[in-house]
This record gives C-alpha cells, structure tokens and sequence, in this order.
C-alpha cells in the first residue's frame, strides 16, 4: 500500500481515472481547460488546489479544431498544450493502444478527454449497453497501468437541476463502478457565474466534498471561494494539517489520540 499521490490536491490522484459529469454548459470544458493550464505551469488551481507540474495532452471529442479554437482564443491558455480534435485522424475513435503509444512517446502525465459520452456514442455503443462501460475500465486501468492521470467529461440524462447524484450521468450505471473517481458540477440556479463541485466518491476524493466556485464568463476562469457542510478551505486544511505534524514532532513524548 502507497499513500494518495495528488496530482491535483484532492481532486485527481496519481494512477487515477477521474469522471467529471455535468450538464452542456455547466463548464466542464473550460473547469478541464483551465485545470490543464494549471497543471502545465505547476500552480494552484482555483487559487487553492495544489498541482504537480505535468505535461498535459487535451483531447476535445466533442468539437472540430475550428470550432474549439474561439474557445480556447478567449480564454489565452497559457502553456504550450498537445490536443486533439473530433475532426483529426483518431480524434472521433477511442484506440486504446494508440493512446498508449501516444502518451508513452510523449510522455504525458495528464490526459484530458472531453467527452467520453460524445466519444463512444459518436462510434455507435449504445449508452443503455453495457459495453458503454468498457472503455471506462480501459482507460482507468490504463492510468494505473502508465502512473498517470486521466480526467474525462460525461453528460447528464437531463438538464436543470439544483444538484447532480450518480443516478443522473447519462450512460449504463455500470460505468460509476468503472473509474476511480467521480465528481460533479452543476451551476447555481440564480447566478450563472456561481459553480458547485461535488465528490460523488469512490477511491481517492473524500465522498460528500462540495465547493463553491466563482466563475467569470468573460475570461472563463474559476476560484473555489467555499467549502460546504462545514468544511474548510483546502489550502487551509492543508496548512492546519501540517501544524498538526509539526505539533507531534515538537515533543519528543508518548501521546494517545485524546
């Protein structure tokens, strides 16, 4: 057994397979672009999640080339990333040895898939089929397999909503037991610009989390601004929990628990 290696602190692990679910517009794209620009440069995410600096392979399934350039052009993506698109050789089809090949020659660290669900239905697998869920375990395995992190985007079975659970992700339930982590996120009913990101569970994030994010829709940027149900901000955490450490080293004394 290893301790959690985060690649991006408390939400994506080393060797992990992540879902992040949400509704069209919701801003799964521009939360994994952004994460991506984090992550190349090595700093905070949303000013408060720490990242390991990573070379990133963004692979855009659900848009042409042309048609996510505007995107991309508004939002000035700092770092020099490796993509793929719908419309290039291999960008509508899921191989799983050419991506391995892929990401081995290049030696990517993190693999951005946006979306898994326009992906695999784009090729003709039904999504109420069980072999929806077969890429899924591929991918999480091969993120095992290469010590890397992948995240991939799915859609929601309606729009709407004041919450996302597990019941809502569009596809065989069968596919929530496939990757190690799934998070969701959804925007705040009376403010567009105000974002909720929830852990839905499994292996690596801590089930129940859920942050409040502030958006900006001219620039498409993100800042985790609060922590629900009592909980503290994750930088905070992170600098209570060293005090804690510090706390234990400083007397060299038995202790119990209490």
């Amino acid at each position: 057994w290893e301790p959690t290696e985060w690649i991006v602190d408390l939400f994506g692990a080393k060797g992990a397979c992540v879902l992040l679910a949400g509704d069209k517009g919701s801003g799964k794209s521009v939360f994994m672009y952004r994460m991506a620009e984090a992550l190349q440069k090595g700093e905070p995410f949303m000013t408060e999640l720490q990242t390991k600096q990573s070379k990133v392979f963004i692979w855009q399934a659900d848009e042409s080339r042309n048609n996510a350039k505007a995107k991309i052009k508004l939002m000035e993506l700092k770092g020099e990333f490796s993509y793929l698109f719908n419309d290039d050789e291999y960008g509508n089809y899921l191989d799983i040895n050419v991506l391995r090949r892929t990401i081995q020659v290049n030696k990517y660290k993190v693999v951005f898939i946006d979306s898994i669900t326009g992906l695999l239905m784009g090729n003709g697998i039904n999504i109420k089929d069980s072999e929806f869920s077969k890429p899924l375990y591929q991918l999480n395995n091969l993120a095992s397999e290469l010590e890397i992190l992948i995240v991939i985007s799915a859609h929601l079975t309606k729009e709407d909503r004041s919450e996302v659970n597990l019941n809502d992700i569009l596809g065989t339930g069968t596919q929530s037991g496939a990757v190690s982590d799934i998070w969701s996120i959804w925007t705040d009913e009376h403010n567009d610009e105000l974002f909720y990101l929830k852990c839905l569970g499994k292996r690596n994030c801590e089930k129940g989390i859920i942050w409040k994010l502030q958006g900006n829709r001219e620039d498409y940027s993100f800042k985790l601004i609060e922590a629900g149900n009592g909980d503290i901000l994750p930088d905070k955490k992170t600098q209570l929990a060293n005090k804690v450490l510090l706390e234990l080293m400083s007397e060299k004394v038995k202790l119990t628990y209490q």
